[in-house]
């Protein structure tokens, strides 16, 4: 599934019409190290929120989103309030006079000590207009450069993954449809991600994300051209040749549709570890097969829909039996200066000392 195997033969002739000798050389190579060049990319640290085994996280550490290399981290600079902000984080207000962070790329705010919390990767803002619900393409809401996340999808996630991974039924669960509707208008209406840390329904928050995913878009995920490419790869019997497939498909979509996708992925497969929510691979790809699959038209007759949704849990299932090494990699920021991260320390640093 995850190897093709490469051989090199070496065919000898000689002059003088002996003996023919053949000698050859067999590799298997992981197929994903294959689709990217990776030789300059620093590895997300194993210590991450999206790879840590859920048993081997101490419960103190539950809430925190460590900053890494190998991914896009905030550029945070000192402010002092004057007109009042919520912290993103901790959904508090930051009083009148003290000292906040503001990122310079995404523009989320955080008391000093929230900072850690703040949702990775960092997506900057793309400045576009808000588009009417199912009228925007993904690259409507992703930055220009990798890792092309929504920021929505990264704030979402990062909610979830902080207060969620415990909950049962997560994803399965309806929310308050209220809230639900909120959130959307909030954020169709305005430049930037509602105050997620504020929904006290966590359950609402999954059913934001859902909806984003499903009803905000022109076409799903997975793209309408591909649909049928992943549904098949999906359905070939063999499994081996069947996950090859799936990787060769992953490769075709848009750069915006894979950093998503991919960073979905890895956070699927950190629900579906966790034994509270009860989620399991089937569970989810059951929820996600209509989200992020779809079909391969904008408006399926009903005959299409019934076969497509027996179709599209096998896709999503596909997917997330990939190994987070390969998801991973498209998290990655290529050539990171190392004065990015020393910057954001000193920061932080200095605002200590300020505050002592």
């Amino acid at each position: 599934a995850n190897e093709s195997i490469i051989t090199k033969t070496t065919v000898t002739v000689p002059n003088n019409g002996g003996v023919i000798e053949a000698v050859s050389t067999i590799e298997a190579v992981p197929y994903y190290t294959r689709s990217r060049k990776t030789a300059q990319l620093q590895p997300w640290s194993s210590d991450s929120s999206l790879m840590r085994p859920i048993d081997e996280r101490h419960e103190a550490d539950c809430c925190r989103t460590p900053q890494h290399q190998g991914i896009r981290l905030h550029e945070f600079v000192s402010k002092t309030v004057i007109k009042p902000e919520s912290c993103v984080p901790c959904g508090k207000r930051i009083k009148f006079g003290k000292l906040s962070l503001k990122c310079r790329d995404c523009r989320v705010v955080a008391h000093p000590e929230c900072r850690e919390r703040c949702p990775l990767p960092c997506i900057p803002t793309s400045g576009n207009t808000p588009v009417r619900i199912g009228e925007g393409t993904l690259a409507d809401f992703v930055p220009s450069t990798s890792p092309m996340i929504p920021s929505i999808v990264v704030h979402c996630v990062s909610e979830i993954e902080q207060r969620g991974l415990h909950e049962t039924g997560l994803y399965r669960i309806s929310g308050c449809d209220r809230t639900v509707k909120d959130l959307k208008e909030k954020f169709l209406r305005g430049k930037s991600v509602p105050l997620l840390s504020k929904v006290d329904d966590i359950h609402a928050v999954c059913g934001f994300l859902k909806d984003f995913l499903l009803r905000n878009l022109k076409e799903p995920l997975l793209t309408f051209r591909l649909n049928k490419l992943f549904m098949n790869a999906a359905e070939i019997s063999d499994d081996d040749n069947s996950i090859a497939a799936i990787y060769q498909a992953v490769d075709e979509l848009p750069a915006a549709n894979r950093d998503t996708l991919a960073f979905l992925m890895m956070h699927l497969q950190r629900v579906s570890d966790s034994p509270d929510c009860k989620m399991g691979v089937i569970n989810l790809s059951k929820v996600f097969g209509p989200t992020l699959v779809g079909h391969a038209v904008s408006d399926p007759d009903p005959m299409t829909i019934l076969q497509d949704t027996k179709r599209q849990p096998k896709v999503v299932e596909r997917l997330m039996s990939l190994p987070a090494d390969y998801w991973n990699q498209f998290m990655m920021v290529e050539n990171i200066d190392p004065s990015h991260i020393i910057e954001n320390t000193n920061i932080f640093l200095a605002l200590l000392r300020l505050l002592m």
